[in-house]
């Protein structure tokens, strides 16, 4: 899960750097570019999703007193990256958002 963890929190660095495009004048990435990351993101972060929902059913069976709050943080995060995501779409998206998929982000990984 490690692994998934440091993918997603890679692409949402690179979509830092990509949000120049949205407030800068000078583009360094292009608006297809960005849509990939943020596909990838998406991907990944189901992919995540699922396997932490699978290892919280395996360990349910041996330990009943399981911390699910990884759940609710890995839904928080898609839902930041969605908004960031349709904001992007409609040519409205801002540092603000990015910041927000960073802090959803952070809470994943601490």
């Amino acid at each position: 899960m490690r692994n998934i963890s440091s993918q997603i929190l890679t692409l949402i660095l690179t979509i830092v750097v990509g949000a120049a495009v949205v407030d800068a004048q000078t583009a360094r990435a292009t608006n297809r570019q960005i849509q990939t990351l943020l596909d990838r993101i998406e991907t990944k972060t189901d992919t995540y999703r699922t396997e932490v929902e699978n290892r919280l059913e395996q360990n349910r069976r041996v330990n009943r007193n399981i911390d699910e709050s990884i759940v609710g943080y890995i839904a928080d995060f898609e839902n930041a990256t969605d908004n960031l995501e349709n904001n992007f779409v409609s040519r409205r998206a801002n540092a603000d958002q990015v910041n927000d998929v960073l802090n959803r982000a952070w809470n994943i990984d601490d």
